[in-house]
């Protein structure tokens, strides 16, 4: 059913999608493994993956690529990545959006940025791939 549905969800750090995912996905981990420590229950089970395509494909190139940077969409924005930032215009309303299917996976180290953008609008996550002024530079 993919990585979006039923009661589970997958996570994999060689992320196609991009390499600037991997940081936030290792931040994620820490995260998840923070919250068995404190509730005592497991809820992170790392199993491995094999990711499969025709060579030249994105889901092949872009699982390399990430493995070779880092050592290793269902609603979509218009280039399929995250918008993770503070409003250009009113600098206290932060906004992130473009979630939806494989955003789940991201929630504790997202809860983590927008908590940081919110109180001293910066974080020290790499959100640059995920900025607002992507859209009109």
């Amino acid at each position: 059913m993919g990585s979006s549905h039923g009661l589970t969800r997958i996570i994999r750090l060689a992320y196609h999608e991009d390499p600037s995912y991997v940081p936030l996905l290792r931040r994620a981990y820490a995260l998840w493994r923070e919250l068995e420590q404190a509730s005592g229950e497991q809820v992170l089970h790392i199993t491995g993956a094999l990711e499969i395509g025709a060579s030249g494909s994105d889901v092949l190139d872009g699982t390399l690529a990430s493995c070779r940077v880092h050592d290793l969409l269902y609603t979509n924005t218009p280039d399929r990545h995250f918008i993770v930032d503070c409003h250009p215009e009113y600098p206290q309303v932060v906004i992130g959006g473009g979630f939806s299917g494989h955003g789940f996976k991201f929630c504790s180290v997202m809860g983590e940025i927008l908590a940081d953008l919110a109180l001293t609008g910066m974080t020290q996550h790499d959100i640059g791939r995920f900025r607002l002024a992507r859209f009109y530079l």
